[in-house]
């Protein structure tokens, strides 16, 4: 279980940092929030779903993100 967790965690980064290359930050927040949800301490995840909401001009979403990373 913890394998497939860990599993499901990479994958969605991945994910969320091709969505981000694309340009869709509407997908990378999507993934990257599934990172967080299964990792909540997760730095990697916030920091990465802040970089997405910054980029949306969501500043305060990114700001809570970059405080909690």
């Amino acid at each position: 279980q913890t394998a497939g967790r860990e599993r499901n965690y990479r994958t969605l980064l991945g994910r969320g940092d091709a969505a981000l290359r694309d340009g869709d930050t509407f997908g990378a927040i999507e993934a990257f929030s599934g990172a967080v949800a299964l990792h909540p301490d997760s730095m990697l995840a916030h920091y990465r779903r802040g970089e997405s909401y910054r980029q949306r001009g969501e500043l305060e979403a990114a700001a809570r993100d970059f405080r909690t990373a």
